[in-house]
């Protein structure tokens, strides 16, 4: 079991339909901020992996609807 297996992931419209399906989700730390976590998914050889960046605040307006297409400002994606 993933230890992102209570993260509801989401899928950019861009990606969506894609061999290789990236997906985002959002783990809050209750203050503010938090992690986003990428997940791909390799549809050919169902290979699943995760990386996440710290997200930068910026305004405190920021807001994660990647089904929209846009994403709050992070940092690096680093392999999890």
């Amino acid at each position: 079991m993933s230890i992102y297996s209570h993260v509801d992931f989401h899928v950019m419209p861009i990606n969506a339909g894609q061999i290789v399906e990236v997906a985002y989700g959002l783990l809050p730390d209750g203050c503010g901020g938090g992690v986003l976590v990428r997940r791909s998914h390799d549809r050919s050889d169902h290979a699943v992996s995760y990386s996440h960046a710290d997200l930068l605040i910026v305004d405190g307006d920021e807001e994660f609807t990647p089904w929209n297409g846009t994403l709050p400002s992070h940092g690096p994606f680093v392999d999890a």
